[in-house]
């Protein structure tokens, strides 16, 4: 409860004042003793403020005082709690333990044993949106204790990169139709499966019966119940009304009629299409290419019943927007600044553009002569043409343009820098395959200025301006590494830049120090 923990006002607080005489602009760590006498087992309130702080100050602390450490972990059905006396080492042994949610309801609770263990069931709780409170004795207690499950800083499962799911047993539903869009008047038909779903196995969820509701764009729902057979499947049917309004539907799936499944969601469109006469293809190739060779896009019309449509008329686009290489744990490619600016387009910005004829076999080809970049692209070849009817219809293809044949990613010792301290950097060189390569770089490490001007709309624009600081050349080795390292002078921002036989990569970070940084 933020708004309470942040009015909150304990009766008779000991307050005091202090004035630290530190340097300015250093930040440095100060330790404050907050007794002078030993606090008898409990729970404070600490609240640290300043009335030279201009914003709002929300630094208040809950604190625990105990000579029990109290280890609790539980998942969402139990829980284990291990109390040791910190002044023996020893196990709690034969102490009250209670268990509460958040709304301090007791969920569980019991007594630990001759090893100051204790491990029991949980009534329902949601870990993902609730904590579970741990509390052995009462405060005042020369044995009180207390544990909280989100405090974890440091021993997560992802501060070890493991993934967790922490939620407890719970129906699952995959539903799914037998194509994405309808048209008006058609029949959908569905299917579904339910499952319990928990600690990586699937079992019974128990159900009948499962109310499947259907949802159009005003969200008008239409609902049916379908019953459900011994292997927890279940479908159904909904005929589409002749005036159905085009767009997007749903279907919700709620087992035996109540709101407590997964994945019970599923979305369709409701569309008034028609099938075009003509099958239109696109391909470009060589994919992936590098930069500088020559690309070939082939367009290819023919009916449906197989015979080609000689003499169509089309127009093409050939777009280009960013793209990356992929080196985990690495950067690779120069530093984007385009994102700045706004969108650019699902495909990109138009590249080139043209129109064509098909010939008597229903072919073209477009020739792109080197089509050169400094980093890495997806380019879209977007050919559109006109039924007899009026209707048009297109087809695209994309392909990666890589800016050589090889990438180099850079890694650095810290993602933050001190004046005065020197910066380590890890550089791997592998080819499109991820396979390390050897290469000769040239390395630069610049200091990065921004200059900013007036944008479209009202947006500004910033200009990168480096000053070089220190260069030198290396060579990776057969397993595509090297390690460099620069030192900076001064606060403010930096770029790495590392480039070879048109590979170009660069990483920016921030160097703290006592200057200004500019």
């Amino acid at each position: 409860n933020f708004d309470f923990r942040d009015t909150y006002s304990p009766a008779n607080p000991k307050s005091w004042s202090l004035t630290p005489n530190l340097p300015r602009n250093d930040n440095q760590p100060v330790a404050i003793s907050i007794s002078d006498a030993s606090l008898i087992p409990g729970i404070y309130y600490l609240k640290i403020d300043s009335p030279n702080v201009s914003y709002r100050n929300n630094t208040q602390r809950a604190v625990v005082t105990s000579n029990v450490n109290v280890t609790l972990k539980n998942s969402a059905t139990e829980a284990i709690v291990w109390a040791v006396d910190l002044r023996t080492n020893t196990p709690v042994a034969n102490a009250p333990l209670r268990l509460l949610d958040q709304t301090l309801q007791q969920i569980s609770g019991g007594m630990t044993d001759s090893n100051g263990l204790w491990r029991g069931e949980l009534s329902k709780t949601d870990v993902y949106r609730n904590v579970v409170y741990a509390v052995l004795g009462q405060p005042g207690d020369e044995l009180f204790g207390m544990a909280v499950s989100n405090w974890n800083q440091g021993i997560t499962p992802w501060d070890f990169e493991l993934r967790a799911n922490f939620s407890g047993p719970r129906p699952t539903i995959y539903i799914y139709t037998e194509r994405p869009v309808y048209r008006p008047g058609d029949t959908l038909h569905f299917r579904g499966i339910i499952r319990d779903i928990y600690d990586g196995r699937y079992s019974d969820a128990g159900f009948k019966t499962v109310t499947v509701g259907m949802s159009d764009p005003n969200s008008k729902v239409v609902e049916q119940t379908v019953e459900v057979s011994d292997y927890g499947t279940f479908d159904g049917d909904f005929a589409l009304p002749a005036n159905a309004i085009p767009g997007d539907y749903n279907l919700v799936s709620r087992p035996d009629g109540k709101d407590e499944a997964n994945n019970s969601w599923l979305y369709f469109q409701v569309a008034d299409y028609r099938k075009p006469e003509i099958n239109l293809s696109v391909s470009l190739s060589p994919d992936p290419a590098s930069s500088g060779e020559k690309l070939t896009g082939k367009v290819n019309a023919e009916y449906f019943f197989g015979a080609p449509v000689a003499d169509l008329p089309f127009q093409w686009r050939l777009y280009s927007r960013s793209s990356y290489f992929s080196i985990p744990s690495f950067q690779a490619g120069i530093y984007n600044t385009k994102w700045l600016s706004g969108a650019t387009g699902r495909f990109g910005l138009p590249y080139l553009t043209g129109e064509g004829r098909t010939g008597a076999d229903g072919m073209f080809s477009i020739p792109f002569d080197e089509i050169k970049t400094e980093s890495t692209l997806e380019l879209t070849l977007e050919v559109t043409a006109t039924e007899s009817g009026g209707f048009p219809f297109s087809a695209r293809e994309s392909v990666t343009l890589h800016p050589a044949r090889f990438y180099a990613g850079i890694r650095p010792d810290a993602w933050f820098g001190q004046a005065g301290t020197a910066l380590g950097y890890s550089l791997l060189t592998v080819d499109w395959d991820q396979e390390p390569v050897s290469k000769t770089l040239a390395v630069n490490f610049q200091k990065v200025r921004w200059e900013r001007s007036g944008g479209l709309y009202g947006n500004y624009e910033f200009t990168p301006i480096y000053t070089p600081v220190e260069s030198k050349t290396i060579t990776t080795a057969s397993d595509g590494t090297a390690r460099v390292s620069f030192m900076p002078a001064e606060a403010g921002t930096y770029m790495l830049d590392v480039s070879g036989e048109g590979a170009h990569s660069q990483d920016m970070l921030w160097v703290g120090g006592a200057e200004q940084a500019s």
